[in-house]
């Protein structure tokens, strides 16, 4: 017994100290689910918590891509975004964002679609400084 004790207490810890998902899971309203089905067909949704902005953060698989669809506390839609390969984006983007910062080194990119605009969603380093800049599908300039 003395042997196993050691064992035991490691599998004990081990499990106390796991990050459960659960514990962050949100229930879904029905309005919020019936959103997600009219907006997004055929989407299946993955799970959903609470994001560092006080949303419900609910993420989708829609059309093989993963989604992260936010709503407020009352259930608004408040936007959705998605990863997005800098191969991806359109060309009329891409030249608007290269004429604009062209001394700067992409880090990543979002699609981000709210009821008032879509845009992609450029993070942008130089330097060890980091900005976003965000630009319409048809390469304006959202935020200079």
């Amino acid at each position: 017994m003395k042997k196993l004790f050691p064992l035991l207490f490691f599998a004990l810890f081990a499990f106390v100290a796991c990050d459960d998902d659960d514990d962050k899971r949100v229930p879904l309203d029905k309005s919020v689910i019936e959103f997600i089905e009219n907006k997004y067909a055929g989407a299946k949704i993955r799970h959903s918590e609470y994001s560092d902005n006080g949303l419900v953060e609910v993420e989708i698989l829609h059309n093989s891509i993963l989604k992260d669809v936010y709503f407020d506390r009352s259930d608004k839609w408040v936007y959705t975004s998605w990863d997005v390969r800098l191969s991806e984006v359109p060309s009329v983007v891409a030249d608007a964002l290269s004429a604009a910062y062209p001394d700067f080194r992409v880090d990543d990119v979002d699609y981000i679609e709210r009821e008032q605009a879509v845009y992609y969603e450029f993070e942008l380093e130089k330097a060890g400084a980091e900005i976003f800049v965000n630009i319409s599908p048809d390469g304006e300039i959202l935020n200079n």
